[in-house]
Formats: structure tokens, sequence, C-alpha cells
């Protein structure tokens, strides 16, 4: 009986390992998942508030879509620390947030400069009527 007692427990063990094995590896596809989500909220919302500011007729910020060019002016000049160099700055500060703190970012930009709600797709026309019109500040508000 002790062997089978031992086979018995050895086979839940292996049995638990796999359970859990599985669990990590759904938690993993899930934050792969979920980070593919805030990627493609953050590129929308980038590309909407290029569009907006440039409605607007305001320049670039960090905000844009990163498309590789030169966000922060031309290279030389005159060494002094203008718009470029806060450009710089700013560009280097956007940098290193997380995606996730990025697009926190342009949500609350464009919710408090244009009215505009990245998951509803609408310009509001003020902030009364986006409090009235709009769920929430978060996608989980639009999916109820």
């Amino acid at each position: 009986m002790p062997a089978l007692l031992a086979i018995l427990l050895t086979q839940e063990e292996v049995a638990a390992k796999e359970e859990a094995a599985k669990l990590q590896f759904r938690n993993t596809m899930s934050a792969q998942f979920s980070g593919k989500k805030v990627t493609g909220w953050l590129s929308k919302a980038s590309r909407s508030i290029e569009q907006l500011d440039n409605e607007a007729g305001l320049g670039r910020t960090p905000l844009w879509p990163d498309r590789g060019d030169v966000i922060i002016g031309g290279e030389g000049g005159t060494g002094q620390e203008g718009g470029n160099g806060i450009m710089r700055e700013l560009h280097e500060e956007w940098t290193q947030l997380s995606p996730a703190e990025q697009l926190d970012c342009c949500i609350e930009y464009l919710r408090k400069t244009f009215c505009y709600c990245l998951f509803c797709g609408v310009k509001f026309d003020g902030i009364v009527d986006m409090e009235k019109n709009c769920p929430g500040r978060e996608v989980q508000d639009h999916n109820e």
C-alpha cells in the first residue's frame, strides 16, 4: 500500500504542477494580449491627438505618433535651451513612461483639451455634454 500511495501522491503532484503551468501560461498570454490592446489603443490615441491638434493649429508634441522623424526640431543651432530643448526634455520624459502610462496621459489630454472620448470615438460639445453622454473614462466603462 505505501508504494501505491507514493505513486498516487506523485500523480497528484504532477497534476498540480501541470495545472500551475497551465495557469502560468494563461496569465502570460493574458498579459501579452492586454499589452497588445494597450499598444493598439495608444496608437489610436496618438493619431487622434495629432489630427485634433492639427485641426486646432497646435504644434507637434511627444503625444503624436512616433514615426522615426525628429520631433524636437533641427539639430545644431545656438546651443540655447529654447523650444527645442523643452521638446527634447518632454520627449525624453515621454519615452520613460510605460505604454499604459502613455495611454493614460493621451486619454486625459483628449478629454480635457478636446472633450474627445477615445472609446466612444466622439468629440463632444463640451465637458457637460461629455459627462452626460459618455459612459466613462475607461474602456471597461464602454463595454457594459
